[in-house]
């Protein structure tokens, strides 16, 4: 199983997102993306090794930024690590 995004947070820029995950082990955490300006083998045709599909203009997610007990936690603690999660969580 892989993981099981329950939300993605897209930066001010559109250049990163932040993406909060269920893991394979029912706890939760957070990763990034940064885009990218190529389409490796377009969007849904190659799945990473942790079971993300690639999507169009988007890099691999990067590794747990931290473990949590709730997707809540897992959000709070982004905003307090990423200085844009919280900008962009004020405007919604």
């Amino acid at each position: 199983m892989a993981d099981r995004i329950l939300e993605v947070i897209e930066s001010p820029t559109s250049h990163k997102r932040l993406v909060i995950v269920q893991r394979e082990d029912g706890r939760y955490s957070f990763r990034m993306q940064g885009r990218t300006d190529d389409e490796h083998n377009g969007p849904g045709k190659f799945v990473w090794p942790d079971g993300y599909r690639e999507e169009a203009g988007w890099q691999p997610p990067g590794p747990y930024l931290g473990i949590y007990d709730s997707p809540e936690t897992a959000k709070w603690e982004a905003m307090g690590k990423v200085d844009w999660v919280i900008l962009t969580q004020s405007r919604n």
